[in-house]
């Protein structure tokens, strides 16, 4: 009986061994463009900048984007009416910054559009760099594999 416990032991064992071997057939080898294409997808880094440019993208105002109206009602106890009473103040206000203010604020909001843009074109730039320094280092060291094997 315990001959028959091993057997039932091994053959799972070897089924389990013969996949690994399957699953150590050469590798499907990759361009460095389809590298960098797949590093640019995957990126978190990126995507966090592709984010950051959508956020200065709706933080930008319109070009005349006026302050809130503000409503007000009071009782002016400094100045009496005819009989004596308070006068009762009900009146709106809305206060305008001069138009040149509001010309260099939306100028100001496309620029931080533009910078958050060029980080993202940094970045993406410095990525591939990197993707592409590790793509000729594993070529490099592939060729000298086969080299010395």
């Amino acid at each position: 009986m315990k001959i028959f416990k091993s057997k039932i032991f091994i053959l799972p064992f070897l089924l389990l061994i013969s996949g690994t071997v399957a699953a150590q057939s050469p590798a499907y080898t990759y361009t460095l463009e389809q590298c960098i294409d797949v590093a640019l997808k995957n990126n978190k880094e990126i995507g966090a900048y592709n984010l950051k440019i959508e956020e200065r993208k709706a933080l930008a105002k319109p070009f005349m984007s006026a302050d809130k109206t503000n409503v007000y009602c009071y009782y002016d106890e400094m100045n009496m009416d005819n009989r004596g009473c308070a006068l009762h103040v009900v009146g709106i206000e809305q206060s305008f910054a001069f138009p040149t203010t509001y010309y260099y604020m939306n100028k100001m909001e496309d620029l931080e559009v533009n910078m958050a843009e060029y980080e993202l074109k940094k970045q993406q730039f410095l990525l591939m760099k990197n993707v592409a320094s590790a793509y000729y280092s594993v070529q490099f060291l592939e060729v000298k594999k086969r080299y010395y094997t």
